[in-house]
């Protein structure tokens, strides 16, 4: 399977929306917040799907506590093509 792209659209790739998402106020804040008091945030592993001409990305948020076994789903955040979109876990689209 080959994915043509266009010549005159930026696509970003997993590292640039990495970035975007860290520099985005409202899920820095959220991190921030997590990441105190005994609590850790764990980050999953940025999923990189092809639909159409662009690329949609997922990212899984997750929050360890320092008591608990297993860490729970907070947020996940999707994006296509440069947009960054926060969603909560419920989000009707995963």
């Amino acid at each position: 399977m080959v994915l043509l792209l266009s010549k005159q659209e930026i696509i970003y790739g997993p590292m640039q929306v990495e970035a975007r998402i860290n520099q985005d106020q409202n899920i820095s804040k959220d991190l921030t917040l997590w990441n105190q008091q005994g609590s850790q945030v764990l980050r999953g592993q940025m999923l990189v799907l092809p639909i159409e001409h662009t690329f949609l990305y997922v990212e899984p948020i997750y929050l360890q506590a320092s008591q608990a076994k297993m860490p729970q789903l907070k947020k996940i955040r999707a994006g296509a093509a440069g947009s960054g979109l926060a969603s909560p876990v419920r989000c009707p689209a995963l």
